[in-house]
C-alpha cells in the first residue's frame, strides 16, 4: 500500500489500489520514489525551504506550516488554487491580520471591497495589455478601505465608470504601481471627499474617457512616470498638493482650493485651469494642446512656469482674470504671443535669460523677444553681467518701457542705466533697442577684450 504527499492542500494520496492496510507502509514523494519506515517502523516528514513540520505524537497528527515565500492568499479562476476569486482571498487576508494577495493571469469580473491591510498582486511586467495571455486583468468598480493603505500592483484595471469609488472621506493611502487603466467614462479615483494621498507609480492608459482624480477632500495626489487621462469628458480635480514627474496628462485639469502643484518634465494635451487659492510652479514642462488654450488662470494664488513650452495654436494661449501672479520665464511660445484681452497681465511678468560674446568693440544681441501683435506698452528691467578673458569684470542694470502697436515696437524716451565696470573693460556698454517688434538688449565690447555676457530680462504688461 503507498501513499503520495501532496502539499497543495496539505494530504496523503492513496496511489495503490487494493484492501485498504492497517498501517502506511511507503510515501512518495513528487521524485525519489516511495520511502518506507525505518527500523523504528518511523517515516520522517521534514520540511523543505519555508515550509515546517510540527509533529504531535499525542494526536497523531502532523501540522505542515509555511514560513514565509509565498503568500497562501493565492487565486486561480481556473482552480488549482486555494482561493478562486480575488475578493475571497482579500477577504481571508484581512481576518488573518492582513496580506499580499497574488492572482495568476486571467479575467476577474469582481466589484472588490478593498482592505487597509492588504494588496493585490498581479504579474509583474504583464499588466501593459488586455490581450496577453499572462495579464491579470480585473473588470470592476472597487471600494477602498477608509484607512491603512492599500495597492494594486502589475494589473490590468479596466471599468465602464470609475476603479476605485467612494464618498467616504477616507484617509487610507490608494497606491497603482506598474499598472495599465481601461476607464470607458469616468475616474481612477472618483473619491470627492477623500483625504489620504493617491499615489502612482508607472502606470499606463487604455481609456476613454477617463479623469484620474476626482477629489475636493485634500487628497495628497503623487504622480511619478507614467501616461494618464484620457479624453475631454472628464476633467482631473485637485484640492490639495500635486506633485506630478515625467507624467503625460491626456485629459483637462482643474486645480482647485488648495491645490500646491509641483509639476516637472509633464505633458499637457489638454488645458490646465488654475482656481481658487491654488498655487505652485510648473518646470520643463509642455503644453501640446492644439486649438485649445493651455492655461486658464483664474486664482489667487501665484505661479511661475519655468522653461517652459507652448506648442498650441490657441489664441489665446493664457486667459483668464485670476487675481494673484504668474511669472514666464524662460517661456517658449511657438506660434504665437497672444494672451488675451481679460487676462491677468498687470500680474504677469515674463523672465528671461541669455547669454552673449562680445570680442574687441564688437555687439552680441544677448536677447530678442518678439512682443504681442496688438498694442501694448511694456515695463522692462534688465540685469546683465559680463566677465573678460582677463577676469575683469561690469554690470549693467537697464530700466525701461517699449511700446508696439501690433507690429512695430519702440522704445520710449531714453534707457535708464546704471553701470559699474573695471578700468580693462571702460569700453564696454549695454542697452535696450526695438527693430521691427522685437525688444532686443543688445552688448557691445571693449577694445581688446573678449567679454562673456549673462543676462536676465525681465517685463510686464503695463494696462490701465
Amino acid at each position: 500500500m503507498g501513499y503520495r504527499f501532496n502539499p497543495l492542500p496539505w494530504r496523503f494520496d492513496r496511489v495503490e489500489g487494493g484492501t485498504p492496510a492497517g498501517d502506511v507502509e511507503t510515501l512518495t514523494g513528487d521524485t525519489g520514489g516511495a520511502v518506507g519506515p525505518d527500523g523504528a517502523f518511523n517515516i520522517n516528514v521534514l520540511g523543505g525551504s519555508g515550509i515546517s513540520v510540527a509533529g504531535n505524537p499525542g494526536t497523531n497528527t502532523l501540522t505542515i506550516n509555511s514560513e514565509g515565500g509565498i503568500t497562501p492568499y493565492f487565486v486561480c479562476a481556473g482552480g488549482g488554487a486555494p482561493y478562486t476569486t480575488i475578493q475571497s482571498a482579500l477577504d481571508a487576508a484581512d481576518a488573518a491580520g492582513g496580506g499580499i494577495v497574488y492572482v495568476c493571469p486571467g479575467t476577474y469580473t469582481e466589484n472588490l471591497t478593498l482592505y487597509g491591510t492588504t494588496q493585490v498582486v498581479g504579474v509583474p511586467g504583464n499588466s501593459d495589455a488586455a490581450t496577453v495571455g499572462n495579464t491579470v486583468i480585473i473588470d470592476g468598480v472597487h471600494t477602498p478601505p477608509t484607512t491603512g493603505s492599500f495597492a494594486f500592483k502589475s494589473i490590468y484595471l479596466q471599468s465602464a465608470t470609475h476603479i476605485f469609488s467612494s464618498a467616504a472621506a477616507g484617509s487610507a493611502e490608494l497606491l497603482l504601481e506598474n499598472c495599465l487603466v481601461n476607464c470607458t467614462n469616468g475616474f481612477t479615483f472618483n473619491v470627492a471627499n477623500w483625504t489620504g494621498p493617491l499615489v502612482v507609480y508607472n502606470v499606463g492608459e487604455d481609456s476613454t474617457n477617463n479623469g484620474v482624480v476626482n477629489n475636493s477632500g485634500g487628497s495628497t495626489c503623487f504622480f511619478i512616470s507614467g501616461t494618464m487621462g484620457a479624453g475631454s469628458g472628464q476633467t482631473m480635480v485637485t484640492s490639495g498638493n500635486v506633485t506630478l514627474q515625467e507624467i503625460d496628462l491626456n485629459c483637462p485639469w482643474d486645480a482647485q482650493t488648495g491645490s500646491a502643484l509641483a509639476v516637472d518634465y509633464t505633458l499637457f494635451t489638454q488645458s490646465v485651469t488654475l482656481s481658487n487659492d491654488s498655487s505652485g510652479i510648473f518646470s520643463k514642462c509642455r503644453w501640446n494642446s492644439g486649438a485649445t488654450t493651455p492655461i486658464t488662470m483664474s486664482s489667487s494664488g501665484n505661479f511661475d512656469i519655468v522653461d517652459c513650452v507652448f506648442d498650441t495654436s490657441a489664441d489665446p494661449y493664457l486667459s483668464g482674470a485670476g487675481s494673484g501672479s504668474i511669472i514666464l520665464k524662460n517661456a517658449t511660445i511657438l506660434d504665437n504671443q497672444q494672451i488675451g484681452p481679460s487676462v491677468i497681465t498687470p500680474n504677469l511678468r515674463y523672465e528671461i535669460e541669455g547669454t552673449g560674446l562680445t570680442i574687441n568693440t564688437g555687439v552680441s544681441d544677448i536677447i530678442t523677444y518678439e512682443l504681442r501683435d496688438v498694442a501694448a506698452v511694456y515695463q522692462f528691467t534688465v540685469q546683465i553681467a559680463g566677465i573678460a578673458s582677463t577676469g575683469n569684470g561690469a554690470g549693467v542694470r537697464l530700466i525701461g518701457t517699449i511700446k508696439t502697436n501690433g507690429a512695430s515696437a519702440t522704445v520710449v524716451e531714453t534707457v535708464d542705466q546704471v553701470m559699474n565696470k573695471d578700468l580693462v573693460v571702460a569700453g564696454a556698454s549695454a542697452t535696450v533697442i526695438a527693430s521691427g517688434n522685437n525688444l532686443i538688449v543688445r552688448a557691445t565690447g571693449s577694445l581688446g577684450a573678449i567679454i562673456h555676457w549673462n543676462c536676465s530680462l525681465t517685463f510686464k504688461q503695463i494696462t490701465l
